[in-house]
């Protein structure tokens, strides 16, 4: 049997390491990789003493009171564990709970790991893969259409795509990014992309591509059925009210809004779209439903004096100050409170968003009209600092782990062959 290489986690700096040590144990209990194919190389640095030596451990984060990053080990580390292997860097690209780790200095981590393995002559890796929960500068989509404006703005997406291709990344994996533009830039420059959504349902996910067999479907089901999260929470809070309202925020949620109704089996019926300009940046003006909404004022209004309990679901990709949300939450509610005054209580609005940015914890803490968040946990956050409701749906890891075993194993498959890698890995078939 042929020695195959090990997929190598390599943890980035602060909370990235809890959430390494749950990708891996997904990895080995939901998608059954053998333990001793799936690794963590520490970047704690613990055991480093003063004098830099060949058998140093591994050290990942900053450096001095600037934030400066510090990437460094022994050279035997590099080539006992990264040698022939599939490493893997993950890493929150977003940690408001960190001193000094805010997205660029994050980045340049993620820069300086990858350039450091090129700085040891001769040491081959099998393949190199970034694994982010949340995807840095995806917001920075609309320069082309800016430009043709005469308003010239940083395209800061691209150069994130270029340093990812300069640093030699094979691989490229994030959840639910805001535009497509990201996936484009990336496949243009030859990364091959995994781009995660967890508004998807498990009946899409083709779970042969995860290592399952036929004999092995009630197995394939329990493992997908963790990958659909939102999902998961509209079939466990659909019965408890009378009618559910999915609310499309704005016009570039709308295919999502559209697909996730489809993947809960919901009411095509029971949509709303609604209407908004944008005055400034940072600030809407909700103007109502769209002519082609099938959920109009009036049947706002019928259903509150109808005394049924509704609730209303807006999902998005993202979540930042909750400005947008939560107008849209106070429009709808003035409907019930002019009309069915006796019946606001029946009214519950929630947010459902992959990202939890929150990047203006003031601005967010004021969102009173929004019952409750419901984010993942793609962004480390201080439940201290957060005094709205929220509720963290945790599928992160298992999304991830998803996308790192494909990868894995589509690695090695073609550097093997697929009869030695059915040998290896699954060795009883």
């Amino acid at each position: 049997m042929v020695n195959l290489p090990k997929l190598v986690l390599v943890p980035g700096s602060g909370e990235s390491h809890s959430l390494v040590d749950r990708v891996r144990n997904s990895l080995m209990h939901d998608f059954r990789l053998d333990p001793e194919l799936v690794g963590i190389v520490s970047t704690h640095g613990q055991g480093m003493g003063k004098e830099k030596t060949r058998r140093d451990p591994l050290k990942v984060g900053a450096f001095g009171g600037g934030g400066e990053r510090e990437i460094r080990s022994g050279l035997d580390l590099l080539w006992n564990q990264f040698a022939n292997n599939h490493v893997a860097f993950v890493q929150y690209s977003f940690q408001p709970t960190e001193e000094l780790s805010q997205i660029d200095s994050l980045h340049m981590e993620v820069r300086g790991f990858f350039r450091w393995l090129k700085q040891v002559p001769g040491l081959p890796i099998h393949r190199r893969t970034l694994a982010l929960p949340y995807g840095p500068y995806l917001r920075s989509h609309s320069v082309e259409k800016y430009a043709a404006q005469g308003h010239i703005e940083l395209d800061a997406l691209r150069m994130i795509i270029e340093d990812y291709h300069n640093e030699s990344i094979d691989d490229l994996m994030w959840l639910d990014p805001h535009s497509m533009k990201g996936e484009e830039l990336a496949r243009s420059f030859g990364l091959d992309v995994h781009s995660l959504d967890p508004f998807d349902s498990a009946k899409n996910i083709i779970w042969a591509k995860l290592g399952f067999g036929r004999e092995e479907e009630d197995v394939a089901h329990k493992v997908t059925h963790q990958m659909q999260p939102f999902v998961n929470r509209y079939n466990d809070i659909k019965g408890k009210y009378d009618e559910v309202i999915m609310v499309c925020p704005d016009a570039g949620a709308e295919r999502r809004v559209e697909t996730f109704v489809g993947n809960c089996r919901a009411k095509k019926k029971d949509m709303a779209y609604i209407l908004k300009r944008r005055i400034r940046d940072g600030e809407v003006e909700i103007q109502g439903f769209k002519s082609f909404s099938p959920i109009q004022e009036r049947h706002i209004i019928e259903m509150a004096k109808s005394g049924k309990k509704i609730l209303y679901i807006l999902p998005d990709d993202m979540v930042s100050s909750g400005g947008t949300v939560d107008d849209i939450a106070k429009y709808i509610k003035d409907i019930v409170r002019e009309h069915a005054p006796d019946h606001v209580d029946n009214v519950r609005i929630e947010s459902w968003t992959t990202h939890p940015l929150c990047e203006n914890i003031g601005k967010f803490n004021t969102r009173t009209e929004i019952d409750e968040f419901v984010c993942l946990d793609t962004v480390v956050q201080n439940p201290n600092n957060i005094s709205v409701p929220i509720t963290y749906l945790p599928a992160t890891h298992i999304l991830l782990a998803s996308a790192l075993y494909k990868s894995y194993y589509h690695g090695v498959e073609k550097l093997v062959g697929p009869d030695e890698l059915l040998k290896a890995l699954r060795p009883a078939v």
